[in-house]
């Protein structure tokens, strides 16, 4: 656009008050002798078209400095839409020219800054660790999805309120308490009671404002819940066997001592002592058979064990119900079985035989004599159920969720009293496991037990890892 200045804008009025003026002073040089009415019209024309021109000089740039006024405005509640229009007054359409400039620059920066905390908020939202800021007051600054999470802390934006009116449990706010009053990096392992029971790992470090204030803490948290029950859980198998390992060996070396004591020379407590030794070598075989089996399956060896097959799921059935009759027949147990004739599945044969003759074989231990067990299997919703029923002791609640560990025992007596590993039911869900299904289990006490194994009917090149 062609802009004038403001100077040559108004020259053509103030051109035409000089001429009005001019013309007047001649009158008056030439001797010209008016009226005095005449003298005061011309005199009112002249101030007439004076004030007439400056009220019109005066709206020009009173308009273009309000678009100027209103322009800046909205850049100052950041609104870039539409730009300054300055008029075409020159030094007002400069002042235009350089507002429209930094709005445009101001824009810029405002989407940039908008496009960086996007982002961060982004990378913030996806961290896999939980992370919370709060200031000296307790208020949170700063708060993610995990860490939400791990603290049971509701979704809704919490930023700006107090740690202690989202989360109330107390070991918690303690640590945080003790980091605001440290100012330097601290760390300790949390339990929060969340509807499960959480172990957090919380490390705390000082937070600083941009002039070196002190403003809070910041903290990253990281549940290491399942690394924790882990490490318990080695300990407690390294710790069961060596016990379920020492206490044959014990017998083992008893039985000996006895026997180079003398008592070799005595044929009938020889020859209970060596009952004893071949029993417990045979207890031994038993242990360590189970423990090499187990790791067989969590170390992904099953391939060794047998190939996935479409085999006839009857069979099987019965062939290890047939293995075990000799067994039920010593109580008098009735083994009965409910499976489709012509029922098949894709599925590792040595795998489902180990686990179902476990679960038989337990269920006629834990079953007084003349009961019965009931095996069933039948496909639903593309998965092989497998099912074992008895009438047994029952298992009570608190029990279920451990019964699968190795060497957990509900009854420790009864169970080495019977002979058993402490390992039967792990291999079972190992077994299960490595075919990509589960193993559940119902029990009432005194009424008896349904343990159930559910295989997924899919195609298989090589079996899931089974993870404890």
């Amino acid at each position: 656009m062609k802009h004038t200045t403001y100077f040559w804008k108004v020259f053509p009025l103030n051109l035409a008050l000089l001429t009005l003026s001019t013309i007047a002073c001649l009158f008056v040089a030439g001797g010209l002798v008016m009226e005095p009415d005449k003298i005061v019209f011309i005199t009112f024309m002249i101030l007439l078209t004076s004030a007439m021109l400056g009220i019109i000089a005066s709206n020009t740039v009173k308009k273009s400095l309000k678009d100027i006024a209103h322009g800046a405005a909205r850049y100052a509640i950041g609104l870039f839409d539409k730009p300054v229009a300055g008029g075409d007054i020159k030094e007002i359409a400069d002042i235009a020219e350089k507002l429209n400039k930094m709005g445009s620059e101001l824009k810029g920066r405002i989407n940039a800054g908008a496009n960086e905390a996007q982002s961060g908020d982004a990378v913030f939202a996806c961290l896999m660790e939980g992370i919370l800021a709060v200031d000296t007051n307790y208020v949170i600054l700063k708060i993610n999805p995990v860490a939400k999470l791990l603290l049971d802390i509701p979704s809704a934006k919490v930023e700006g309120l107090s740690i202690k009116y989202v989360h109330k449990r107390s070991e918690f706010l303690k640590f945080v308490d003790e980091g605001l009053k440290a100012r330097t990096q601290i760390s300790k392992e949390v339990t929060i009671d969340t509807p499960r029971e959480r172990i957090i790992q919380i490390v705390q470090s000082p937070l600083y404002k941009s002039d070196g204030e002190y403003w809070g803490q910041v903290m990253s948290l990281n549940d290491v819940t399942r690394l924790r029950r882990l490490e318990n859980l080695r300990r407690d198998f390294a710790a069961n066997v060596s016990h379920e390992l020492r206490t044959p060996i014990t017998s083992i070396q008893a039985s000996v001592e006895t026997l180079l004591s003398g008592a070799m020379n005595d044929r009938q407590p020889a020859e209970r002592f060596l009952r004893g030794v071949s029993r417990n070598t045979k207890r031994l075989s038993a242990i360590i058979e189970d423990l090499l089996s187990l790791s067989r399956l969590e170390n992904k060896e099953v391939v060794s064990q047998g190939l996935l097959v479409d085999a006839p799921i009857k069979e099987i059935l019965q062939k290890i119900l047939n293995d075990m009759a000799y067994k039920a027949d010593e109580k008098d147990i009735k083994l009965e079985l409910d499976c489709p004739d012509d029922l098949t599945a894709s599925i590792s044969i040595v795998l489902l035989e180990r686990a179902l003759a476990n679960l038989i074989d337990n269920a006629i231990n834990y079953s007084d004599n003349g009961k019965v067990v009931w095996v069933s299997s039948f496909i639903q919703d593309n998965t092989l159920s497998v099912h074992v029923r008895d009438q047994g002791y029952g298992i009570e609640k608190k029990h279920l969720e451990r019964i699968f560990e190795r060497f957990y025992r509900v009854d420790s007596a009864r169970s080495r009293k019977l002979g058993g590993t402490g390992l039967g039911l792990s291999i079972v869900k190992h077994s299960i496991l490595a075919h990509g299904g589960k193993v559940t289990v119902e029990s009432v006490p005194d009424e008896g037990s349904l343990f159930s194994m559910h295989i997924p009917m899919k195609i298989y090149e090589n079996f899931e890892r089974a993870t404890a």
